[in-house]
């Protein structure tokens, strides 16, 4: 036995303290990229804690910018290993809000540390009642009310910095048809119309305030068309209010699983929005631009109108806007990326912008002399699909009436289209484990995979731009294939970001660090799966409500529960503190735990219960939803499911079955189902409950495929990097078996497609970490270097290259990782109640000895553990205690 290293330590409450507190520091990038000076402008960004960090609340954090503290605010997203509420478990997420100064195209860079509390956010004011909610933020004042869904019902700005926000301050009055509004078949439905079903204050500061409002329109009688969900973000020392208005077709068609189109709930509509109408007076000015900092200014009187409109995107090579005067089109251009309209009189006005004008088209923002703002989403006639969501950010930004345009502008192009984000250091996401396993770019050992993913970031980025996914509908939904050729971005074969494209990019920026790949594509594409991919039901218990199980040409054109793959849901969650995101989550876990479709054993008309597909995406979910969430029933729910689907899907001779039938010739499934899906979730689930059941399957299964599913088992010939898709399996007893190919398909689907292998390649390496077996990661390099990486080509991250590139991230950081390990380090911290902890650094997938000794006789060494540094490269030994033994030493040692 080699000792690679050799820790002897007297487990002393001081020493314990000195070497775990003290040591945070994390410098936060902000980097600005849409060409505007931003002063005093919100960030907010969710920051990974490690585990080992051993921070338990969020009070004890500060942020440092040039050495000395900046006010901000910590919230705990989540923790390691439990719910965010649970103050015993290490924080694991901390979203981290303060407002920054940044450079136009500049960065700025902030320190987070411990040794907190330190100044916080500025208040904002939240007066609730029965029938109102009234926010102050300083220049101004909002009321929303509870009893008419009117969007904001009154508005004040105090212009004389008297805090008194007189009668005469009022900018906005109730209005009978002000607020959000649908228009179909000639009736305009209103929001104002009716109460809404429920206002709440989300947060309540400090720095922010959101109000959610959920309601329908109805017309003048009793008739509902259209859901909404409206948020509304209010910020300490701003005029601005941020409003997130989603308008949903919540009917379902029966059960929800008929084809289309007549077995769906199809809506068509011509018009929707909001409408805000200000207390102007003489002279009303509009100033409108669509693509240039320099407005358009126009003068209002009577009936005139003012707007600024993205046409209908029916022909991604023919976008077209149009800015107006009375309808009278007096601009053209493709598209509005600068799109603006401000109207004021010599007193106040405000200015509105939405954030995606012209990717999510047909928009339209007009102005009338009458004090009148409408933000028409869509401005033209649109369909909606049962259960989905239409959706659209607007800056709303009340001024003085002397503020300059530029200011107008700076706003708009920045605060409302390109909200600043803290960036973290690549080491620091890739060492959290909060990823987990991942290696920072540049990969050393294979530069061909960080060149293949910046072609695969590039070539989406571009097929996106060129408008091939613009619209309201699929702003940034991903093919199937991006081969379709559809002139019309709707007609594209969309698969609800098939196979979790922002996963792999989102992985790709923590290991860059950069920024771009969450702001051009992974966030965008979330939150589009989130609102209009993920089943949205007005009645909150209806089965597939929150699950996202939809392909085809319209999104809806065939309904299959299989494809809700959106992993990076929570990722997203984590990275912004964007509670949509949460909600649509937390909605599919409870179908997911508590719904009638989605038992295992639920008969889905063959009689052997849901695929193992389903099942894996519901474990995903379920887990996921129980950290961010910390719903206990959630958990137990989890731990049921997943220990029967590994001992009654899973086979004693370390196969997954076809389905449940427990006989002794059986098939086993497909394997590239197990790779991509299986295992990632098994492997998760290890990870929270340390289940012996996922461990033996993590360790065999990989090996079953590696051994058995080969074309030839000679190293010489061409079928040893070539696998079959299915076999059958034969139990001979006493643990014995034969296997034997399985071709039901007559094509290439019966064989295992390169993004299965690289599933093959991680759950290999992961199997090694487990194990103690080194020889699996020299396999996982083989099929790796000789196989995939050699036949990897960069692509647009459609169906085929998203599930490659999102399994290979944690396969990599075991492959990057050095043959021989470097020296271990060791971090000891308290635990409370006498206990301690004790995390081990080493090499990923290279496995230790922990051992103790109470008198460092050479024979008196005990193995208490074999452990394999995980995400982060740590192994934690938990809740080590003095005990009645006076004193106890500890070492790692290597085999």
């Amino acid at each position: 036995m080699k000792t690679s290293s050799l820790l002897l330590l007297l487990l002393s409450l001081a020493v314990s303290r000195s070497l775990a507190h003290g040591q945070l520091s994390v410098p936060l990038s902000v980097p600005e990229f849409s060409g505007v000076a931003r002063v005093n402008e919100p960030v907010r960004s969710g920051v990974p804690l490690p585990r080992h960090a051993e921070i338990f609340s969020p009070a004890s954090l500060r942020l440092l910018r040039a050495g000395g503290p900046v006010p901000a605010r910590f919230t705990v997203l989540g923790r390691w290993g439990s719910g965010p509420a649970d103050t015993n478990a290490p924080i694991r997420w901390v979203l981290v809000d303060f407002n920054a100064d940044v450079p136009a195209l500049g960065t700025n860079v902030w320190t987070l540390t411990e040794g907190g509390p330190g100044p916080a956010l500025p208040a904002v004011g939240v007066a609730e009642s029965a029938t109102n909610v009234v926010i102050t933020t300083g220049p101004a004042r909002f009321e929303i009310s509870k009893t008419r869904g009117s969007l904001l019902d009154a508005a004040w700005l105090d212009l004389n910095g008297d805090a008194a926000f007189s009668a005469g301050e009022q900018i906005l009055f109730p209005a009978p048809d002000t607020g959000p509004f649908v228009v179909a078949t000639n009736t305009e439905y209103r929001g104002a119309n009716t109460a809404p079903l429920s206002t709440a204050v989300e947060e309540n500061g400090p720095g922010i305030a959101v109000v959610r409002v959920e309601g329908f329109h109805r017309d003048a009688g009793t008739n509902a068309l259209l859901r909404y969900v409206t948020r509304l973000s209010f910020y300490a020392g701003k005029a601005w209010v941020k409003v997130n208005h989603t308008i949903i077709e919540g009917r379902v068609v029966g059960s929800g699983n008929g084809d289309f189109p007549d077995g769906q709930q199809v809506t068509p509509f011509s018009r929707a929005g909001l409408r805000l109408r200000l207390a102007l007076s003489g002279a009303v000015t509009a100033r409108v631009t669509a693509d240039s900092p320099t407005p358009r200014s126009f003068t209002l009187a009577g009936a005139d109108t003012a707007s600024v409109r993205q046409r209908t995107p029916t022909n991604y090579t023919q976008l077209v806007y149009e800015v107006r005067q009375n309808n009278t089109v007096v601009e053209t251009g493709a598209r509005a990326r600068q799109a603006l309209l401000g109207l004021a009189d010599a007193q106040w006005g405000l200015a509105v912008t939405t954030r995606d004008f012209y990717r999510k088209g047909p928009q339209e923002l007009t102005g009338a002399a009458d004090g009148t703002v409408t933000v028409a989403f869509p401005s033209e006639a649109y369909t909606i699909y049962q259960a989905m969501g239409l959706n659209e950010e607007v800056l709303l930004h009340f001024h003085a009436g002397a503020t300059p345009f530029a200011t107008l502008f700076a706003a708009g192009q920045g605060l409302a289209k390109d909200p600043l984000f803290a960036v973290a250091p690549a080491a620091w996401y890739c060492g959290s484990g909060a990823f987990l396993e991942l290696t920072p770019a540049p990969a050393t050992r294979h530069p061909a995979h960080d060149s293949i993913l910046a072609q695969h970031y590039q070539q989406t980025l571009a097929w996106a731009e060129e408008g091939r996914s613009f619209g309201l509908l699929n702003w940034l939904d991903m093919p199937i294939d991006r081969y379709a050729g559809d002139l019309d971005p709707h007609d594209v074969p969309y698969g609800n970001s098939y196979y979790d494209a922002p996963g792999a990019e989102i992985r790709e920026f923590a290991r860059r660090a950069d920024f771009l790949w969450l702001r051009n594509l992974a966030f965008p594409q979330v939150r589009h799966w989130f609102t209009t991919d993920c089943f949205d039901t007005d009645d909150p218990a209806h089965t597939h409500n929150g699950i996202s199980g939809s392909r085809g040409i319209v999104h809806r054109g065939g309904y299959s529960g299989e494809y809700h793959y959106m992993e990076s849901l929570w990722d997203y969650y984590y990275l912004t503190g964007d509670r949509r995101a949460l909600e649509r989550g937390l909605a599919a876990a409870r179908s997911y735990a508590f719904g009638g479709n989605w038992p295992n054993d639920f008969n889905l008309g063959g009689g052997s219960g849901l695929t193992g597909r389903m099942i894996s995406q519901k474990l995903n979910t379920i887990l996921d939803a129980y950290l961010a969430g910390g719903d206990a029933t959630l958990r137990a729910r989890l731990v049921a499911d997943a220990e029967d689907f590994l001992t009654v899907v899973g086979s004693a001779e370390g196969f997954f079955r076809i389905n449940r039938q427990q006989t002794n010739v059986y098939v086993a499934d497909q394997a590239f189902m197990a790779t991509l899906l299986y295992l990632p979730a098994i492997w998760k689930y290890h990870e929270l409950t340390g289940s012996p059941a996922a461990r033996a399957k993590l360790i065999l299964t990989p090996q079953r495929i590696l051994n058995h599913h080969r074309l030839s088992a000679d190293p010489n010939a061409p079928g040893y990097l070539q696998f079959y898709n299915l076999l059958t399996v034969t139990a001979t007893g006493g643990g014995g078996y034969t296997t034997a190919p399985f071709t039901p398909f007559g094509n290439t689907d019966d064989y295992l497609y390169d993004e299965g292998l690289q599933g093959l390649v991680t759950a290999l390496c992961r199997a090694s970490a487990l194990s103690g077996d080194r020889t699996l990661v020299a396999q996982a390099r083989v099929l790796y270097e000789n196989r995939l990486l050699p036949g990897w080509f960069a692509a647009v991250l459609d169906k085929t290259h998203a599930q490659q590139a999102l399994r290979a991230a944690p396969g990599l950081a075991y492959l990057e990782a050095p043959d021989v390990p470097p020296p271990s380090q060791f971090l000891v911290a308290p635990h409370g109640n006498g206990r301690f902890r004790l995390y081990h650094s080493g090499t990923l997938g290279h496995p230790y000895l922990f051992q103790f000794s109470s008198d460092l006789t050479p024979n008196g060494w005990i193995t208490l553990s074999t452990n394999t540094p995980g995400p982060g490269g740590v192994f934690e030994a938990s809740d080590l205690t003095v005990g009645g033994v006076r004193f106890r030493f500890y070492r790692v040692v290597k085999p």
